[in-house]
């Protein structure tokens, strides 16, 4: 959403309900679903860059460390990527 204005700049519809924080780096933003994946993002035009399935939908907030993106799944799964 636009800061200025309160206009959408872009949006994208996932396959299911999105429950856990999304998390930003400097060029993409990383989402999970209740689709069974991981998306991410160019955070200024929406351009899909990055898809992932996982076992089952993610729950769990996630987190980067030294440029890698870590989640779990509620299939108790921990993925690093």
């Amino acid at each position: 959403m636009n800061a200025k204005d309160g206009k959408f700049v872009w949006s994208f519809k996932t396959g299911g309900l999105i429950w856990s924080s999304g998390i930003l780096t400097e060029n993409t933003l990383y989402v999970g679903s209740f689709d069974n994946y991981v998306y991410g993002f160019n955070k200024d035009d929406g351009e899909k860059v990055f898809e992932y399935k996982i076992g089952d939908y993610l729950w769990s907030n996630m987190a980067i460390y030294e440029n890698t993106l870590i989640f779990s799944g509620y299939d108790g799964t921990l993925y690093c990527s």
